[in-house]
């Protein structure tokens, strides 16, 4: 189920881009919830009805994703993040790119401006309006993390965090 792993270069994304319209979902996978100490590891981009890519620093330079990262805010497409002050600092300290907050809806926020008493966490409410299932990618990742008592996310496989990563994005 997760053995599936591949490297798309950024010219094809790019390419991908612009081919669909509508917003783009943004989320950042990260060392740590720490603003001062923690940077992330990989950004994850949903688009269209079905692009979806999780770009590790580690199969992708810094330099790489910054220039998508600057390439998709030059759309003044809007933006999709899920508590996007978290995503913004850490963008901003990992890639030195600064978000566009004039076309960013943030799905934490609107959740809570419709409902300031249940949940808003992500997987919640994907679960409740997207699919019942939304956070098995999630259940499968803490149980791996439990199972072999790691506690830093980069450690996870590769595939299992790609999944996961991508699935942040699209839920957003």
């Amino acid at each position: 189920m997760f053995n599936e792993f591949v490297i798309t270069p950024i010219s094809t994304i790019k390419q991908e881009i612009d081919q669909t319209r509508g917003p783009i979902g943004l989320d950042t996978e990260t060392t740590g919830l720490n603003y001062s100490t923690d940077r992330a590891f990989g950004i994850s981009i949903a688009f269209g009805n079905s692009y979806s890519y999780f770009l590790r620093n580690e199969f992708y330079t810094k330099d790489e994703i910054k220039d998508l990262l600057s390439y998709i805010f030059a759309m003044q497409r809007p933006l999709i993040f899920h508590n996007v002050k978290f995503d913004a600092h850490m963008i901003f300290s990992t890639y030195n790119v600064e978000v566009p907050f004039n076309l960013v809806h943030d799905t934490f926020t609107i959740s809570y401006l419709l409902d300031n008493e249940s949940s808003h966490q992500l997987k919640s409410l994907a679960c409740k309006y997207i699919t019942p299932d939304a956070d098995k990618y999630e259940a499968y990742l803490h149980n791996y993390i439990k199972v072999n008592n790691i506690n830093n996310w980069q450690l996870v496989p590769i595939p299992l965090m790609d999944m996961y990563a991508r699935k942040d994005a699209e839920y957003a």
